[in-house]
């Protein structure tokens, strides 16, 4: 075998490793994007449960000023609605930030459907409307805009109390609080 046919059997086996090195290299960035979407949307279901379903469960106040809040919120005391507000706030945010990873495809279309649906459920109870009110001017134009057309273009949407009527005072009182079927 000639020096030339060493170089050339060394140029084969080199151009193999690239195309190896190539394929390797895209097989870990593929993963690395489905570790971040994982991370992404793990990030949400946190959110949601450290800062509302965990307070919930460990403060009754919680409940009952979130109850209170989106069925009569001036029912509610001065501390109370400011309490409330940022109850209802972590539900915007939490929509928002939903939006963004959408907006990053980092989360599946459903999830966030699923954020902004029940943003707009909240924000069509008595107390959501009045803290949207507020809230309209502090979350970013664009989540804003996305959610005042989604309750325009979804009329018939039905309020938090409705679909969790277990949160709507006047039906807990009358002992209807348990789900349709």
């Amino acid at each position: 075998m000639s020096l030339a046919d060493l170089a050339a059997i060394g140029s084969f086996v080199s151009g193999i490793a690239v195309v190896g090195s190539l394929i390797f290299v895209g097989l870990q960035l593929l993963q690395s994007n489905r570790m971040q979407r994982s991370a992404s949307l793990q990030s949400l279901f946190d959110g949601l449960r450290e800062r509302t379903l965990g307070y919930g469960f460990i403060y009754s106040e919680f409940g009952s000023i979130f109850a209170q809040g989106m069925a009569s919120p001036s029912s509610l005391s001065e501390e109370q609605r400011r309490r409330f507000f940022f109850i209802v706030g972590e539900q915007l945010y939490g929509a928002q930030q939903a939006m963004m990873l959408k907006e990053l495809k980092l989360i599946p279309d459903a999830y966030y459907e699923s954020w902004v649906g029940h943003a707009a459920s909240l924000v069509k109870t008595p107390g959501g409307a009045e803290m949207w009110k507020y809230y309209q001017n502090v979350v970013a134009a664009p989540f804003r805009n996305h959610l005042n057309a989604y309750l325009s273009d979804n009329p018939g949407l039905r309020s938090f109390l409705e679909v969790v009527p277990l949160f709507d005072p006047t039906k807990a009182a009358q002992g209807s609080v348990h789900p349709k079927d």
